[in-house]
């Protein structure tokens, strides 16, 4: 099996610990016993805020539909976030070799 590099290993890993948070969120709100989970959905709206101003407002009539649009879109967004970070990075890793 072909193992992926390190470089493309951290971009994976917002997203991931983003997923991890939904789930643990879920938790918290649906088994009575891990009720003091919950809050992590509260930094997750935080954390989201530009992609979950349209949860805020779905949330009042379709709340499942406002929850599932934070978990595709939400773990997207830190995709593509972790992404331009690897990117911006490696060309400006490559613009201080040049100039050398």
């Amino acid at each position: 099996m072909k193992e992926i590099p390190l470089k493309w290993r951290w971009t994976f890993a917002l997203p991931a610990v983003h997923v991890c948070m939904c789930f643990v969120s879920a938790a918290g709100w649906l088994i009575p016993a891990l009720s003091f989970l919950a809050f992590t959905w509260t930094v997750l709206m935080m954390a989201d805020l530009p992609i979950s101003l349209l949860a805020y407002f779905l949330a009042w009539r379709y709340p499942f539909a406002a929850g599932v649009w934070i978990l595709v879109a939400g773990t997207a967004w830190w995709y593509l976030l972790s992404l331009g970070v690897q990117r911006l990075k490696g060309s400006a890793s490559r613009v201080a070799y040049e100039k050398q």
